[in-house]
């Protein structure tokens, strides 16, 4: 680094000897410190030796002004470099590390006032601008990289074209706000991450020891006070303190209250779940933020005024509206070997009584040992059977098959199962034409929604209120009523009516979030893919 710094200093003195070269001699010659600046500035980014820069919108930037520096003047510093520099400071509270936009490096420049450290100083700046930018925008990680299920589209639009301008027309205070996540969810988690890391810093929570027992309402315990605490920290139980040891009313509640934004079940009880959940020390919920908050930023910067919202981890389905949920119901999404991948698309299309064409995969793992089990499977559930060639495509009558011959190799069928109640499917079918053929759609497994983990399905989401969902979309299209709809249901002949406004579908993997009553809920990673994220931090520099 000294023999760069030394390098360069030649570079400068060289392009003042040159300077003072043509200069005409008639009297003492001062040069400005923002020359001086202006000259490293110009040695650092001109390309001397036929090399491609590393960030050419910077070069073009300080080219295009003659490479006059940004945020230095002869004086001294301008205050829109402290307002950045405040802004970088302040990039913990996004979960950031400041280190990462040499920080340190940036304050040591600012009390120098030599021209080789302002120069560097300008420099540091606009690259800690750019990275900032970038970090909030789009996120410190590849998404796909660290979570292969993740397919949401992401646009990264480069800061410094914009930054020349505000500066000149001093609405650099815009440009920062601009720079920073607008939607809500994204901002409850900011403040979520500031309340846990002041009790981080306090000392966290107690850890609560029951010994193999549980707390249920009446029961005294020597571990109920110090329950109390434990949820007075996180504001579920808002009753004043008392020291008793005995399990009461307001201490169900209490639990409760802490069971339903946790996503376990709500029965007033300490058992080993409600316990496991209490002990996850307050680190581990600051981490699962610092994840969360990351996620955020891959997703698109605003979403639509109308929408729908899948949360694989909460297992529901929001119709969003204006900001609002309009409508909520749970899912069943994809088991953890069959995993429902995050991606946005829009709904183009219902389907009423739909057939189920079988994809071959779960022909082979699911339907095919079944069909070993009984025989008479395919028919009972109303599943015809199909054999294709480059021609045509016919039916098969599947008792003369020897399915004992049949495996993952050797499978040339096709199975087509029909509407009816007995359908996979269902009565309806929602879709959203995407290259993993995820769509939504009805069940007749209703008694899984009881279940409080619905991770059931091999990748499609099966809905808890499907008839509500297509009467609301359809609400909004000419000639449907609720009528036409359940005579249509009743036929059991299949109908593809077509949304002519198609319905934007977000599916995402939110662990973390804070819904509309203000309340923080925290799911379990049922895909554990925090675990790659949190892997992948330790190993960036922006990791807390």
């Amino acid at each position: 680094m000294r023999n760069e710094n030394c390098y360069l200093r030649c570079l400068v003195i060289l392009t003042l000897g040159i300077w003072f070269a043509v200069t005409p001699l008639c009297g003492a010659v001062t040069i400005d410190t923002t020359t001086l600046v202006r000259a490293y500035l110009e040695s650092q980014l001109s390309d001397l030796n036929g090399r491609e820069p590393e960030h050419p919108d910077l070069v073009k930037l300080y080219a295009n002004r003659n490479y006059q520096p940004l945020w230095t003047n002869e004086a001294s510093v301008t205050p829109q470099a402290l307002q950045l520099l405040e802004r970088i400071t302040a990039s913990p509270s996004h979960g950031l590390n400041p280190e990462v936009y040499q920080l340190s490096e940036i304050r040591k420049r600012f009390k120098n006032s030599e021209v080789v450290a302002r120069a560097e100083l300008d420099l540091m700046l606009t690259r800690a601008l750019q990275n900032y930018n970038e970090d909030l925008q789009i996120g410190t990680l590849i998404p796909h990289d660290v979570d292969p299920r993740w397919f949401v589209g992401q646009k990264y639009n480069s800061i410094l074209p914009k930054l020349e301008r505000a500066l000149a027309e001093n609405s650099f205070t815009n440009l920062l706000n601009g720079i920073e996540p607008r939607y809500p969810g994204y901002n409850n988690l900011r403040s979520a991450l500031a309340s846990y890391q002041t009790l981080w810093g306090k000392g966290g929570w107690p850890h609560i020891e029951l010994q193999g027992d549980s707390l249920e309402l009446g029961r005294r315990h020597p571990a109920v006070p110090l329950l109390r605490i434990r949820l007075a920290l996180t504001e579920d139980y808002r009753r004043p303190f008392i020291a008793s040891e005995i399990f009461d009313n307001d201490l169900a509640d209490a639990i409760r209250f802490f069971q339903k934004r946790h996503g376990l079940k709500v029965d007033g009880r300490v058992g080993p779940a409600t316990l496991t959940a209490l002990n996850i020390p307050v680190s581990e919920r600051i981490q699962q933020i610092l994840v969360n908050m990351e996620r955020w930023r891959w997703e698109p910067t605003q979403m639509e005024t109308r929408h729908i919202l899948v949360n694989m981890a909460s297992f529901t389905l929001e119709v969003v509206e204006d900001q609002q949920a309009t409508i909520s119901m749970k899912v069943i999404v994809g088991k953890p070997g069959r995993s429902t991948p995050a991606f946005s698309q829009a709904m183009t299309h219902i389907i009423l009584n739909p057939y189920w064409n079988v994809p071959r995969s779960i022909a082979i793992r699911d339907i095919l040992p079944r069909i070993r089990r009984d025989p008479t499977y395919l028919d009972r559930q109303q599943f015809h059977l199909f054999r294709s060639d480059d021609e045509q495509t016919v039916e098969i009558d599947s008792t003369r098959i020897d399915w004992s011959n049949l495996d993952t190799t050797n499978f040339p069928y096709l199975l087509r199962q029909d509407p009816g109640p007995q359908n996979a499917l269902g009565r309806i079918k929602f879709m959203l034409p995407n290259k993993f053929s995820i769509y939504l759609h009805d069940t007749p497994q209703r008694h899984l929604f009881q279940k409080e983990v619905r991770s059931f399905s091999s990748g499609c989401v099966r809905l808890e209120k499907p008839l509500e969902l297509a009467r609301h979309l359809l609400d909004y299209e000419q000639g449907w009523d609720k009528e036409k709809i359940s005579g249509l249901l009743g036929s059991q002949h299949r109908k593809v009516v077509k949304l002519q406004k198609p319905v934007p579908v977000h599916i995402v993997y939110r662990t973390v979030w804070v819904n509309q009553g203000n309340v923080l809920n925290f799911r379990k990673d049922v895909y554990d893919r925090n675990l790659l994220l949190r892997k992948a931090f330790l190993e960036y520099p922006s990791s807390t």
